[in-house]
């Protein structure tokens, strides 16, 4: 098979290079009557908002194909671009490669001479990529440009999968790719061996179109687990249901799961998802405005796999906090103190975008039902850990978790929202929200260990003693805040009676 190659050096360039041919691009397709002026302002809006190449966006919402803009990149560049008649005849077999890594970075040896090895790609990659392939290779790497469904097919029919090949080169590599949204997915379905975990990612969705298609393309990116995003849309009224036609289409139904929510609330948007039939090894929350890290329900599955399966387990996290513009802000509070009934039943640790629970744990909700609760993730903390489950609280961050106005649970990481909810909570409102707890625990009362059953009527019954036996039936519980200033307002909630 004849192939043409480009040398690495020239189509590794530099950043802001990459920006200038996009703008480029975007010109030479209006030129050949591909796109619009309208959807090129169109576009160019939702790229500063998503922070994808031109290109990219292009292909996301439709107005061009993946052929297209691979045909002008093509044209500007004066580069061969690989069609589907160059694929390999049969598989190339990279011993020092892992198919893991060449699908995560979305290439695939499609041409193999005594000069060195030739691996498409949608867009201009960077010099990392190259050399790391060129390193583990041991002899010349070129790139040239190919488009996406080629990629994919490349890597689904002709590489040669072994079983019991290393991972010679480290994920963390990231190569770009013109069509995200069918990449990380389809090369899920490759992974069909039996001993990779599946996970079920439960996303519910009210309005939030603006950083949808972000969240979806890093849940589909999660490396060395198999994903299927369930969606439960409460009655969108924005972009939203487009975003998601737009990604079942390309995906599939069997990876994308559409559905409309009950419209009474994120808590009960949540427990549709979890009280339906939905199968998996794994099960993570998910909202619509996050990304998470590539290794993200990976770090889980490991934390989670060594527990019996018997065993509610449920995995959380600390945050990366980003701004709209995704421009990193801070870190979550850090909790240093062990995860316990004692601490979920005045405290949630972790957001709910971060919680990875196992079979026994979804299974375990399942069985107490719908119950009136705060939030869907508070519940999860409760209920895992009253039931003697496992809950482990990981201090690295495995989201960024964006903030903004319309977020329904923000950070307390600034003073003035700690403030805040301190104000709130000496007005009573976690009088409140804990009333509705100890209702839903006692409803649910069989299926906590009998030393929770004690602390849970300890802790009721303390909240109504006459002060200042408040303090001292309190303090017998061993109910505890994550940080000092946490317990400060616990002891001044419940000198007001407001506990």
């Amino acid at each position: 098979m004849r192939v043409s190659l480009l040398p690495a050096l020239t189509f590794s360039t530099h950043l802001r290079e990459i920006e200038w041919f996009m703008k480029k691009l975007g010109e030479l397709l209006l030129e050949q009557g591909k796109l619009s002026e309208s959807d090129a302002e169109k576009a160019l809006l939702a790229k500063s908002e998503l922070g994808h190449l031109l290109g990219q966006v292009l292909v996301k919402l439709g107005l061009v194909s993946d052929q297209d803009v691979a045909a002008a990149l093509s044209k500007q560049l004066n580069i061969p671009l690989l069609s589907g008649t160059d694929l390999p005849p049969e598989s190339i077999y990279l011993a020092n490669v892992s198919h893991n890594f060449l699908l995560s970075n979305n290439v695939a040896p499609m041409g193999m001479t005594d000069a060195g090895i030739t691996f498409p790609a949608n867009v201009p990659q960077g010099h990392g990529l190259v050399e790391a392939l060129a390193r583990a290779l041991d002899r010349a790497v070129f790139m040239a440009l190919g488009v996406q469904s080629n990629i994919i097919k490349a890597l689904q029919n002709h590489v040669k999968i072994d079983e019991e090949q290393g991972e010679s080169i480290n994920g963390s590599f990231s190569g770009q790719s013109e069509d995200d949204c069918s990449k990380p997915l389809q090369g899920s379905m490759a992974l069909s061996s039996d001993t990779v975990p599946t996970v079920a990612v439960l996303l519910c969705c009210y309005n939030g179109g603006k950083f949808l298609a972000q969240q979806l393309e890093s849940i589909a990116e999660q490396a060395d687990v198999r994903v299927s995003i369930y969606v439960s849309d409460d009655g969108s009224q924005d972009e939203t249901q487009n975003i998601l036609q737009t990604f079942r289409d390309r995906w599939g139904e069997d990876l994308l799961s559409v559905g409309q929510g009950p419209r009474r609330g994120h808590a009960e948007n949540f427990f549709s998802l979890i009280f339906s039939k939905i199968e998996g090894d794994y099960f993570a929350y998910a909202d619509q405005d996050d990304i998470w890290a590539t290794n993200k329900l990976s770090r889980a599955v490991e934390a989670l796999s060594s527990l019996p399966d018997d065993r509610p387990a449920l995995y959380c996290s600390r945050s990366l906090l980003i701004d709209i513009h995704g421009r990193n802000i801070g870190l979550s509070p850090l909790f240093s103190k062990q995860p316990s009934f004692a601490n979920a039943l005045i405290q949630n640790i972790a957001g709910g975008n971060t919680m990875v629970m196992n079979l026994a744990a979804r299974d375990l909700l399942s069985a107490v039902g719908p119950v009136d609760i705060v939030t869907h993730d508070w519940w999860t903390y409760i209920l895992v850990a009253g039931s003697g489950g496992l809950v482990i609280y990981d201090e690295r961050p495995s989201i960024s978790y964006r903030q903004h106005k319309n977020n329904l649970v923000g950070s307390s990481r600034n003073w003035s929202v700690r403030f805040k909810r301190f104000w709130l909570a000496l007005q009573g409102r976690n009088r409140i929200w804990n009333t509705q707890h100890i209702e839903a625990l006692q409803q649910s009362r069989s299926y906590l260990t009998e030393e929770n059953q004690r602390l849970l009527d300890d802790f009721r019954a303390a909240r109504d003693q006459p002060f200042p036996r408040r303090l001292l039936h309190l303090w017998r519980t061993g109910v505890y805040a994550q940080s000092m200033w946490g317990n400060l307002g616990l002891i001044a909630a419940a000198l007001l009676k407001k506990l």
